[in-house]
């Protein structure tokens, strides 16, 4: 994926304490930039508590994530979280070195938070007060994706869908300067007609046409998306296949039914990651994350029940459609958090875009993603480079570093195995092959958990 000298850099700087200075972590990246040319293809984002050489800390984007807002409709409380939320500020490494990187915020807006924008004359609403004068973007792709193209989904409410997407737009087409000076909302007209609408109905019933034509369009390229619903592809291309895509989704909605299957299984922890982790391999992938998930439920750690709620005596259909919540909780939340990128925007050259994960449901968080903070981020910036341009490295932990060893573990046990299983990630590169092969284990697993619990 990149350099051996990367790998050389990344081993100190994941050895240092959380107190380093970034005095020392910039020393050590300009002895590795003079020493290697190919360095300089490399940028750095790394998650620190110094907050010299960087202005990150006192950005909105970083405020918005250290904040706690409440809706107004239920009076619960929001979380913004960024994937360096463990950390005060982030230090931007390149070979011109910058005091202040100009950044964005793209905050992904899960189901359980859609309301919460939805301001009222007589309303006082922080969070969209914060949105407003921070310039803080909100993508609700997530939302879409679960609420109304999620095909798995028993039935959809259009009307209510697209009465939240029309609030959405009111804030994303809102004139700041008048909602700043009066504290009411109108829409900025000179926006939404450079934008190519003549109103905001408008411009909801071509949002109603884009999504209701989601699975026919094969690349993204061939619409130009609606403004903040950006596609979470980390890739430097804009092409898109939906079914793709989607195979992340059947993929870990298995490996969710094959944890809880052998949740009351008697055997041992490592037995049972063994069994998952050989069948990621077999299918091509392996979501470490997922491993944690599994190591977690299994030993009662992180308090991961409050998210895998699950009763052996539930029929089965209760069973199927609980998984298949969890499952796009996770594969939302993943797709969101590959978002980071360069962008441009409105003329303003970024240096990054962080992505951001709006959500009410703090068990989720707590259970599933507080442990995977990104401590590093590498961004190949060589054009001509085919393959992934971002590669994160997390932040490690006890329970991480725990996992780590059982894997090692077991690919050291099985690594005869694991070497034949290595055809299947050339079938896998083939997106169509990719997508039935993940619909394949999609079913395998469902009847299995099928014949397991009715039993």
């Amino acid at each position: 994926m990149y350099d051996n000298e990367v790998n050389g850099f990344l081993e100190e700087i994941m050895i240092l304490d959380e107190t380093c200075s970034n005095q020392n972590i910039v020393a050590i990246y300009k002895r590795y930039l003079s020493k290697y040319p190919s360095f300089k293809k490399y940028n750095f984002v790394i998650g620190t508590n110094d907050t010299s050489f960087t202005n990150f800390y006192l950005t909105g984007a970083n405020k918005l994530n250290q904040n706690m807002f409440v809706d107004p409709k239920d009076n619960k409380g929001i979380s913004i979280y960024h994937p360096y939320s463990k950390y005060q500020t982030l230090l931007y490494l390149s070979p011109e070195l910058k005091n202040e990187v100009v950044t964005n915020a793209n905050v992904f807006v899960d189901s359980n938070t859609m309301n919460a924008l939805n301001k009222k004359s007589d309303q006082d609403n922080e969070l969209l007060d914060f949105i407003v004068k921070n310039n803080i973007q909100i993508n609700y792709l997530p939302y879409i994706l679960e609420d109304y193209i999620n095909p798995y989904r028993a039935s959809k409410k259009e009307e209510k869908t697209f009465e939240k997407i029309r609030n959405f737009e009111i804030v994303s087409n809102i004139d700041k300067k008048h909602y700043l000076d009066t504290h009411n909302i109108q829409i900025d007209m000179t926006l939404l007609r450079n934008h190519g609408y003549n109103s905001l109905d408008q411009l909801l019933e071509d949002k109603k046409f884009f999504f209701s034509h989601f699975f026919e369009k094969k690349h993204a390229k061939e619409v130009i998306c609606p403004r903040n619903t950006l596609f979470l592809e980390n890739t430097t291309s804009y092409m898109f296949d939906i079914q793709h895509y989607l195979s992340d989704y059947n993929l870990i909605y298995g490996l969710v039914l094959n944890i809880l299957m052998q949740k009351w299984v008697n055997i041992s922890t490592y037995d049972k990651l063994e069994k998952i982790y050989l069948l990621m391999i077999k299918q091509g992938r392996v979501l470490k994350q997922i491993l944690h998930l599994a190591y977690c439920y299994y030993e009662n750690i992180n308090g991961v029940n409050k998210f895998l709620t699950f009763d052996k005596t539930w029929d089965i259909d209760k069973i199927l459609e609980k998984t298949k919540n969890i499952t796009w909780d996770i594969f939302l939340y993943f797709k969101s958090r590959d978002f980071i990128g360069l962008q441009d925007q409105e003329g303003i050259k970024i240096d990054l875009s962080l992505p951001f994960f709006m959500t009410k449901d703090h068990k989720f968080y707590d259970s599933f993603a507080k442990d995977y903070d990104y401590k590093v981020v590498i961004i190949n910036t060589d054009s001509s480079q085919k393959t992934q341009p971002y590669v994160s490295v997390t932040t490690p932990s006890e329970t991480t570093i725990a996992l780590d060893n059982i894997i090692e573990k077991i690919y050291n046990s099985n690594s005869h195995e694991i070497s034949k299983k290595a055809k299947y990630h050339k079938i896998f590169k083939n997106p169509d092959k990719l997508h039935s092969y993940s619909i394949l284990f999609k079913n395998k697993m469902e009847s299995e958990a099928i014949k397991i619990f009715k039993n």
